[in-house]
């Protein structure tokens, strides 16, 4: 026996543990003595869940991954979660579902989702380049939702470079068989550093066309190792790389393979 001598129709039961289903039986009683017992009913001990404790976000090429620690279910499993990101305001949290599916069996396994750079540069959120990425996590049972987690932050928006800028010719490389040119880097390289460089020509064609030369350079320079024909003018663009993605190409620098003529090698008398 759980309780007796209850004179309300209702029992709040104690001590139980979440997660297991337990089974009640009533039975009435007047100055005639006692009913039978009620038919069986079965309940599971939960509640809705507990928030995660820990949200973090990491930049993640040209997303931003959102991780959380495993909540507390209190006793029911916990079947999807919400997440609500901070817009540029620094006030307002709005909850995002275009790239996070809470309810995607594998983002709930993982608990871990994805949100890309471009969505969140986008309305409501409207982040700008180094605005911290900040989410909080509801939790989800079949008994409601947990409140809110504190804030997870750690990631920032980032965006790909600016062209390259300053193309020129290393006039004391370049020979009518060898071309180098050296670049700068574009006034931002979208808050992460610049991975490489990709260099595109025109093959002296001197057409709209440009073809992929060189990729992944390392340095902000490039002499060219194709066969040039001499007295042609070269153009040049150049894109640059960061986690992001690529720039924009360039503008065009276009460079002729030349170079000072050799000395005379004879020379004669003429008489008159």
């Amino acid at each position: 026996m759980l309780a007796s001598d209850l004179t309300s129709a209702e029992y709040l039961a104690s001590s139980l543990t979440f997660g297991t289903t337990y089974e009640f039986k009533v039975e009435s009683r007047n100055s005639y003595g006692y009913s039978a017992y009620s038919s069986t009913t079965s309940l599971l001990c939960a509640y809705i869940p507990d928030p995660p404790a820990t949200v973090t976000t990491t930049n993640t090429n040209d997303q931003v991954t959102v991780s959380w620690s495993d909540p507390v279910a209190n006793g029911q499993a916990i079947h999807a979660y919400r997440f609500y990101v901070l817009q540029s305001d620094g006030v307002t949290y709005t909850e995002e579902s275009t790239d996070c599916d809470g309810t995607n069996a594998s983002v709930v396994s993982n608990r871990q989702c994805t949100i890309a750079l471009l969505t969140l540069r986008s309305s409501p959120y409207s982040l700008t380049l180094g605005d911290s990425v900040s989410v909080k996590v509801v939790s989800v049972n079949t008994y409601g939702e947990s409140t809110a987690s504190s804030a997870g932050n750690g990631a920032v928006i980032q965006l790909v470079p600016d062209s390259p800028v300053n193309l020129a010719n290393d006039a004391a490389t370049t020979t009518d068989t060898v071309i180098k040119f050296t670049w700068d880097d574009g006034a931002s390289i979208g808050g992460t550093s610049v991975l490489d460089y990709d260099i595109y020509y025109d093959q002296g064609s001197s057409v709209a066309t440009y073809t992929l030369l060189a990729e992944a350079v390392a340095n902000k320079f490039y002499q060219t190792t194709v066969s040039l024909t001499a007295g042609e003018t070269y153009s040049f663009k150049v894109t640059a790389r960061n986690s992001v993605g690529d720039s924009a190409m360039s503008a065009i620098v276009s460079i002729l393979a030349a170079k000072a003529p050799d000395a005379p090698v004879s020379f004669a008398n003429v008489s008159g």
